[in-house]
């Protein structure tokens, strides 16, 4: 959108905030107040640490990552962080660049934002349109030079990166993770990590004629020797599997397989727990799967049979409600004179 009631009402404030200086403060004042734009919203519409993560941020930006693809093509709305005007939009349909689909954001006294990596299609503005602070610009997306769904935050002064003005309530929870366990899960093939950056094993339903069982986890962060332990208990809670991954170098993304195991009838329950040794980090996530028997085939015969049955209560029910009719309309002597002759002894009775 271009200029509108809030870009007045943006205008406006700041010829306010400037007649301190010019009016009583003098010049040299005015020169050496703070030029910066307000302080910035988070410009991911989704719940920090628990449906994205901060995987990285400093001076050269913040990325910001989601758990899946799956989750990306439902949508995840970026943000303007503050009030600005478009003023470059990158569309990069063949993903040639570094941030691919792109857009920049220009707030007062020449501070700008960039939003990269965001998703084919999506992006809502132009240059020259005006952002509302917390407005909608595009959605999170894998564009440019990155392997798993992320957005590419970062903010310039006079041309120079520097580090975003956050409200306190970001602030205070905008820490990146020292790692992050954002997937967890089973399937019965040997897991492949595009399939589940992608989402396929996610609601994965398990029947016992499987002949093994595969468990997985996927994540962000973790560093050369850091262990992953998966234990696997069975319907009586006995632990049939006890597995132990180790980190051989340090992973930006990471995913975690342990298995295969036999499965067994019922619910089964997952302890994963996540060590470092040198800060002493730990942490436990627990989830569950049920294994469920097939459904048995029906017989053919035993079909037709049901539908049978099916048809020759629809037509016993048709024919007591006909005579039902009929006999209201021969009580109430309006009986048709095309009524079948069987049908009219019926009504009468014995004599």
């Amino acid at each position: 959108m271009l200029y509108n009631k809030n870009m007045k009402r943006l205008y406006l404030t700041g010829f306010m905030a400037l007649i301190p200086c010019l009016f009583f403060a003098g010049p040299l004042f005015c020169e050496n107040r703070p030029q910066s734009p307000a302080e910035m919203q988070f410009p991911v519409s989704c719940r920090l640490n628990e449906n994205c993560w901060v995987i990285n941020s400093d001076k050269q930006g913040t990325d910001i990552a989601i758990k899946s693809i799956s989750q990306m093509e439902k949508g995840i709305p970026v943000l303007s962080a503050e009030h600005g005007t478009v003023v470059f939009v990158q569309k990069d349909e063949q993903n040639n660049t570094k941030y691919g689909n792109a857009v920049i954001i220009e707030h007062n006294n020449e501070w700008k934002t960039l939003y990269g990596h965001l998703k084919k299609g999506s992006i809502l503005v132009k240059a020259g349109d005006f952002a509302r602070k917390g407005s909608q610009i595009a959605e999170l997306g894998m564009s440019g030079e990155v392997e798993f769904p992320q957005m590419h935050f970062a903010v310039f002064k006079d041309g120079a990166l520097s580090e975003p003005l956050w409200s306190p309530p970001v602030k205070e929870g905008l820490k990146p993770v020292d790692f992050a366990i954002v997937n967890t899960g089973i399937s019965i093939e040997k897991p492949e990590p595009g399939k589940i950056r992608q989402g396929s094993y996610n609601g994965v339903e398990i029947l016992n004629d499987a002949p093994f069982v595969y468990l997985w986890a996927y994540g962000f962060n973790f560093k050369e020797g850091d262990f992953l332990k998966f234990d696997l208990y069975n319907p009586g809670d006995e632990k049939i599997l006890s597995e132990v991954v180790k980190a051989d170098r340090d992973y930006k993304e990471a995913f975690f397989t342990a298995g295969p195991v036999p499965p067994e009838t019922g619910a089964h329950r997952v302890k994963t727990e996540f060590i470092r040794l040198g800060p002493g980090l730990a942490k436990e996530h627990f989830f569950s799967f049920n294994v469920k028997e097939p459904e048995k085939p029906i017989d053919p015969e035993l079909l037709k049979q049901r539908e049978e049955q099916k048809k020759l209560k629809k037509t016993r029910f048709l024919k007591r409600r006909r005579l039902f009719i009929y006999k209201k309309l021969y009580d109430e002597g309006k009986l048709p004179e095309t009524v079948p002759e069987h049908i009219l002894e019926r009504l009468k009775g014995p004599e």
